[in-house]
């Protein structure tokens, strides 16, 4: 039998939910995640759009004996992110004994798990075992962690580093230290040192995100000393960490490749820079045009739906928060981390939802601070709070009743149907069981795991579905034998179908964008081929069919390559 008690934390003004006992629970919801996160999605499926096919292309040529310092994608730099994602999922390639998509996705996963577990320790470290739990299990069921977590992306890093700084600060932030100074060093080195190696991840990104709260936090709390050592620490770091990377990348590319790192992928990014002021920019360099016509409150209206389906509790929660007067330095820095990540996040000018993923720390520790007071004196908790909690709940339970009927209708078989009708029963039952504990922890884990569950069991019955709208790799299956004996090009110059060409027919194709040099060898008595985007062929047709040729595209997956080749 599993008990708790509540206490309030001295100095903090926080509840803490204390265990007893419960490390079955803890076991058994761990599994569950791992379950989810690794059973799922990771190996199941081929390279999909839009982040892996970039992933693909530059891990093959890691593959194929090209430099690891500087990212290429068909022999062209692509430096729009530094290499730490390419580099993982090369040893994760490695290590399964070839390339493949599923080893290009498992940094990613394990990404997820990892900012999962960070979550979990900092919310038990303020919470206790019992809040933890359930915000372990909203945080595994969040749909974008989840879906960043099965994505070959550097996205995810971004996550994970922002969690795990977030994190080794909020340490020093707990109810045992009285001392605001004493025993921070070693947390404030090792957060130095994750924010200087997660450069690797996305440039300065993460620091971005990273040091405006800190600093924040620090000056209110008139920790100017520590402010200092942090500040000190995180460029003395920066420095040393990077150096072996500098040289090595002016090595292969001198002073351009340095400056579309240091220069296009960061002060392009977040400031608007006119064309006369542009450098010249390589084929894959999109970094002062991309994602830059979004509106300033472009994140406003995407903060609520960022933790779907859990979106009305965390909606509570905050307004819970944001009410709670009260000492509490944990609960100050979240604060202060919502509104500085939001308000750096819409001064940048190029916006992407991407970016704003990392806020899902402290989306999840404010549900936690939130649902402790509610699990510790539900009757003391506002009405309107109480509400928002058994709406979500009411919400999430009415889509899992539909789910089966959905399913059934989506893919057209009753089977479908019969595998999932057990759950909305399931959970009306546990529901039903427990009505009388609605506010307890125990009655949120069992709910987030059964949705866990038909969750898990949902994404494994839609993945064949999935795969056959999603993937690229029916058509270059269907072409592989004609295109083997021929001399191969592209029209295609970008970084989300360049790289699958090379991925997939294991060569580099010469790119070529004029029509007309395309033409004259398709007349040669050489057998050429070319790969090109179907839209242009039906554009051009009347020029092909003056050429004995073969036309083919995808009988399946995504239609976005066509094959011509002369006869």
């Amino acid at each position: 039998m599993i008990s708790v008690r509540f206490r309030n934390c001295a100095g903090t003004g926080m509840c803490l939910l204390k265990k007893q006992s419960g490390a079955k629970t803890s076991i058994a919801i761990a599994l569950l995640v791992l379950a989810l996160y690794f059973g799922v999605g990771v190996f199941d499926h081929s390279i999909w759009s839009p982040t892996e096919p970039a992933v693909s292309g530059v891990v093959w040529s890691m593959f194929g004996q090209d430099s690891l310092a500087a990212p290429r994608i068909n022999g062209y730099p692509y430096l729009e992110k530094p290499p730490l994602y390419y580099w993982l999922a090369w040893i994760a390639c490695k290590a399964g004994g070839g390339l493949s998509a599923g080893g290009m996705r498992l940094p990613a996963a394990v990404s997820g798990v990892l900012c999962l577990l960070l979550v979990y320790w900092t919310s038990r470290n303020h919470y206790g075992n019992g809040v933890a739990c359930v915000t372990l299990l909203l945080g595994a069921t969040t749909y974008q962690l989840y879906q960043m977590s099965h994505l070959a992306s550097a996205d995810i890093l971004v996550v994970f580093f922002v969690f795990l700084c977030f994190t080794l600060f909020a340490g020093t932030l707990t109810h045992r230290a009285k001392d605001p100074d004493k025993g921070t060093f070693r947390y404030d080195l090792l957060l130095a040192l994750a924010l200087s190696i997660s450069f690797y991840a996305k440039n300065f990104f993460t620091y971005l995100l990273v040091l405006p709260p800190i600093v924040l936090f620090l000056l209110v709390k008139r920790q100017f000393f520590r402010l200092i050592t942090i500040t000190a620490m995180v460029t003395a770091l920066t420095a040393m960490i990077l150096l072996p990377w500098i040289l090595a990348l002016h090595h292969e590319g001198g002073w351009e490749y340095l400056r579309v790192v240091f220069v296009d992928n960061t002060l392009g990014r977040f400031l608007t820079i006119s064309d006369v002021d542009r450098p010249p920019l390589g084929p894959l360099n999109d970094a002062y045009i991309v994602e830059k016509e979004a509106s300033p409150f472009f994140y406003l209206p995407r903060l609520l739906g960022l933790p779907a389906p859990w979106s009305l509790l965390f909606f509570g929660s905050l307004l819970a928060v944001f009410r709670k007067k009260g000492p509490g330095d944990f609960r100050l820095f979240l604060k202060a981390a919502l509104i500085s990540i939001v308000v750096v996040l819409s001064l940048s000018s190029s916006k992407s939802s991407n970016y704003l993923h990392p806020i899902l720390f402290v989306m999840l520790l404010i549900m936690s601070d939130s649902l402790c007071d509610l699990f510790r004196d539900p009757g003391a908790a506002p009405s309107w709070q109480r509400a928002l909690y058994l709406a979500n709940i009411f919400l999430v339970g009415l889509a899992l009743a539909a789910l089966p009927f959905a399913m059934w209708f989506m893919l057209g078989s009753i089977v479908y149907f019969i595998v999932l009708l057990p759950f909305p029963f399931l959970l009306a039952a546990f529901i039903l069981h427990g009505k009388r504990r609605w506010f307890e922890w125990r009655f949120l884990c069992g709910f987030g795991a059964i949705f866990a569950i038909a969750f898990m069991i949902t994404l494994k019955l839609l993945l064949p579905y999935l795969e056959e709208r999603k993937s690229y790799s029916f058509f270059f299956q269907e072409i592989r034998e004609e295109a083997a004996g021929r001399e191969l090009y592209t029209l295609f110059l970008d970084d989300r179908r360049l790289p699958l060409i090379t991925y997939y027919l294991d060569r580099r194709i010469p790119v070529i964008t004029n029509m007309e040099r395309i033409f004259k060898m398709l007349e040669s008595k050489d057998r050429i081929g070319c790969i090109l985007p179907p839209d242009v062929y039906h554009t051009w047709k009347d020029r092909f069919d003056e050429i004995p040729h073969i036309f083919h595209t995808a009988s399946k997956g995504k239609p976005s390559f066509a094959f011509v080749g002369n006869r």
